[in-house]
């Protein structure tokens, strides 16, 4: 089962995306507390990541750079409502980005392809 960590710190989106993809049978765990983010990490250790482009307090692209840099093999989306941060070039740290909407669609789309890509690659292991 894909372990899929969402980090966003509004809690009621945090709890929308949380049991949208807990439908699907994915292991979900979200902090909400951007303060607890590196421990709930090193507790949970997922194999997904989907880091809200907006948090309030910490600087999300220094975020994304010591979880890369920690923990390079960990994928991060950057998820956001924001179609004009596709052109940010900080965005290339991250391993895609997707436009959140109501569905949430996107994200579980998203999420399919790389489970099944990571899948293909534990295959040549």
């Amino acid at each position: 089962m894909l372990k899929i960590m969402i980090i966003d710190d509004q809690p009621l989106l945090a709890r929308c995306l949380c049991e949208d993809l807990s439908d699907e049978n994915y292991l979900i765990s979200q902090t909400t507390n951007i303060d607890d983010i590196y421990d709930d990490l090193a507790a949970f250790m997922p194999d997904i990541i989907l880091l809200d482009v907006c948090l309030n307090g910490i600087e999300r692209w220094d975020i994304l750079r010591r979880i890369k840099l920690e923990s390079p093999h960990i994928p991060i989306l950057i998820v956001g409502t924001y179609p004009s941060i596709a052109d940010d070039p900080r965005l290339g740290q991250a391993d895609g980005y997707i436009i959140k909407d109501i569905y949430m669609d996107k994200v579980k789309d998203k999420l399919k392809e790389m489970n099944s890509s990571m899948d293909r690659w534990n295959e040549g292991y």
